[in-house]
């Protein structure tokens, strides 16, 4: 009890065919807020990923997730959620782009979002790449739509295993 939170994740790797493969996933983060004594807050999330790799230099990547939160208040227990969904699609060796959509107030609440963003990257190596972004916002009850560019340089260390998926 007290300060901690408790996780649980499930995945489980699939493959269709030699060049589809999948994951399906749930989650759960269940732990005390600081609206009152013993006020919880609950997180569920569910999650599918399928990969389509043909060949070397090309592939397609849809992923999609959708959660829930219960988080209990004084008087009231509001249950917000959200889910988004993109497709990347790989069209050269390094060069990939995708298509995201987001969805935030499933069930409808005063704080809806949605946003759709484009991205382009380039896979210099295993370990890093380059992305650009690009989002439309259109968030409730305000009157302009929110445009926002991003740059993301990722990169990894450390030694990497051999993984099949």
């Amino acid at each position: 009890k007290g300060d901690f939170a408790y996780l649980g994740r499930w995945l489980n790797g699939f493959d269709v065919t030699p060049n589809l493969a999948g994951q399906v996933g749930v989650s759960t983060v269940i732990g005390f807020n600081n609206t009152a004594p013993g006020n919880r807050t609950e997180i569920y999330g569910g999650d599918l990923y399928l990969r389509w790799k043909p060949s070397e230099s090309r592939g397609l990547k849809w992923q999609t997730e959708y959660f829930l939160r219960r988080r209990q208040d004084v008087g009231a227990t509001p249950i917000e959620g959200g889910f988004y969904s993109q497709l990347i699609y790989q069209f050269a060796r390094r060069w990939e782009t995708g298509v995201r959509y987001d969805k935030i107030g499933i069930p409808k609440d005063a704080f809806g979002r949605e946003a759709a963003s484009w991205d382009l990257a380039f896979l210099a190596t295993e370990f890093f790449r380059v992305r650009g972004q690009y989002n439309l916002v259109e968030t409730d009850g305000v009157a302009k739509k929110q445009h926002e560019v991003f740059l993301q340089l990722q990169f990894s260390m450390g030694p990497h295993g051999a993984h099949t998926f």
